[in-house]
């Protein structure tokens, strides 16, 4: 095997190397997302709401998670008016 051939050997595993890094980073979860003040909220909600329930059935945590998100906003609603009797 000449040099150049050798050289191209090495370009092709290093360009496989970088294909396989890329199909690995682009499967990993992408839900790195920072996380708002109202899903702060959201959560603080949700484990007052999980704290009454033993075992929630997964149709009553979907129930949850949309009441939480609907006190997160009326918590934010509230914080407009500097946390004073909401609207």
């Amino acid at each position: 095997m000449t040099d150049q051939e050798m050289q191209m050997e090495h370009i092709r595993a290093l360009e496989e190397e970088i294909a396989q890094f890329r199909r690995a980073k682009s499967q990993r979860c992408t839900c790195r997302e920072s996380k708002t003040l109202r899903d702060e909220f959201a959560m603080a909600a949700m484990t007052a709401l999980l704290s009454q329930w033993e075992t929630p059935s997964d149709e009553a945590k979907k129930e949850m998670s949309r009441h939480a998100y609907e006190v997160a906003d009326a918590m934010l609603e509230t914080r407009k008016f500097g946390g004073e009797n909401g609207t």
